[in-house]
């Protein structure tokens, strides 16, 4: 009997660990593998993989993210993006009813979704900031000085065609040099709403001065203009976009991506804005005040 005793101890306290083996070790184990899981795709997303790599890997793992990189980041026809969600539904739905099935249909979707997402072209990127067209007015009232005011209208008092293009040039430089002084990764540095607002409204003044045709008409035109209408028009337009993009990213803590776009936008106006500098001969000094 003790011995009886002794043996059903002994599965009693194996019955016990394997219990609680079930009840703690193997949800442990299972989180367990659930954070590693999760570590290896903060591991892919931050590696220097193309974002099309890092989509095409994560979508072949799970689903869910497949049928959205297919919707969003592909330009697949909307009808076949269609069927997709409705064989993800019916999928989702044999795998709830029959759970036995997930692991032949779980791979066939991955499948799926890779042979669709390699063959359809990928879309522009999620986060954009496309240019602002020059001749959009900033919105509400706009307070240019009188003194601003005078320097935008003295390009139409101009004598000749070689003496407006001067002014353009000069007032440009005035405008882009003041969009320009506040480095992009100190917001708080940048000019306020009112001096953007201003700074845009001037630019789009400049913009018409400069497609005016009246031109055409003055004398002096000078077919080798050193500074050429479509290179101004050009620094003018991207003087108007990089204030536009100040003008709607916030002032206090913008996303990194943001200030990437308006460093490169900042970028694109300084060159510009040294080209046209570069090209107006010494032999035609610019107006003073």
């Amino acid at each position: 009997m003790g011995a009886l005793a002794r043996a059903g101890c002994i599965g009693l306290m194996a019955i016990a660990g394997l219990m609680l083996f079930m009840a703690v070790i193997v949800p442990l184990l299972a989180l367990l593998a659930l954070a590693g899981v999760a570590y290896l795709f903060v591991l892919l997303w931050r590696s220097p993989l193309s974002l099309r790599t890092k989509r095409a890997i994560t979508g072949v793992l799970i689903y869910p993210a497949g049928l959205y990189f297919l919707w969003r980041y592909t330009r697949h026809d909307q009808t076949l993006k269609l069927a997709a969600l409705a064989v993800a539904i019916v999928a989702t739905l044999l795998m709830a009813a029959f759970p036995p099935v997930s692991g032949g249909l779980v791979p066939l979707l991955g499948a799926g979704f890779l042979v669709l997402f390699l063959l359809g072209a990928e879309s522009a990127a999620a986060v954009t900031y496309p240019a602002v067209a020059v001749t959009e007015a900033p919105a509400g009232r706009v307070d240019v000085t009188r003194h601003d005011r005078r320097r935008l209208l003295e390009i139409e008092q101009a004598h000749s065609a070689a003496e407006r293009r001067v002014l353009q040039v000069r007032e440009f430089s005035r405008l882009a040099s003041a969009a320009l002084a506040a480095p992009p990764e100190d917001p708080a540095s940048w000019p306020t709403a009112r001096e953007l607002a201003s700074l845009r409204e001037q630019a789009r003044v400049l913009r018409s001065s400069l497609a005016d045709p009246v031109i055409r008409v003055l004398p002096d035109p000078n077919p080798n203009d050193p500074v050429p209408a479509d290179l101004l028009a050009q620094a003018i337009d991207a003087l108007a976009s990089y204030t536009a993009l100040l003008a709607t990213t916030p002032s206090r803590s913008p996303d990194l991506e943001r200030l990437r776009v308006v460093a490169r936008e900042r970028a694109r106006l300084a060159a510009l804005h040294d080209e046209v500098s570069e090209r107006l001969t010494p032999s035609r000094p610019w107006p003073t005040d």
